[in-house]
């Protein structure tokens, strides 16, 4: 079985691709929820709830095309032929990695989140 790399891995943001873009991290939940009750003579059963996603990026600049708050079309995708997600996000928090001492490469972590539309 060939291994899946993530060396051409993408993201895009309404449209613009983001530029050197690593270390993509996509949470999906399929809202599950945990029931007993009289009909299931007190067994677990469950019952599909509400659908959600969330996840991180890293971006090796400061420089992002969005706010916190923003909300977009998100892609991201961990090689050409696979879509880890797409659909509107709202941008959740940006924190920045500014390693002065290390001399080493500025980068912003991005936490984003679903949007229903």
């Amino acid at each position: 079985m060939p291994v899946t790399s993530a060396k051409t891995g993408t993201g895009s943001w309404d449209g613009t691709d983001l530029d050197d873009v690593t270390n993509i991290t996509v949470n999906k939940d399929g809202g599950v929820k945990t029931y007993a009750s009289s009909s299931t003579s007190g067994n677990i059963s469950r019952r599909k709830g509400h659908v959600d996603a969330e996840g991180s990026f890293t971006m090796k600049d400061e420089v992002v095309p969005f706010d916190e708050g923003d909300d977009g079309t998100l892609i991201l995708k961990s090689s050409t032929a696979t879509t880890l997600f797409t659909g509107t996000a709202i941008i959740l928090n940006i924190s920045y990695s500014v390693p002065i001492e290390a001399g080493d490469i500025v980068e912003a972590t991005v936490t984003w989140g679903q949007m229903p539309y």
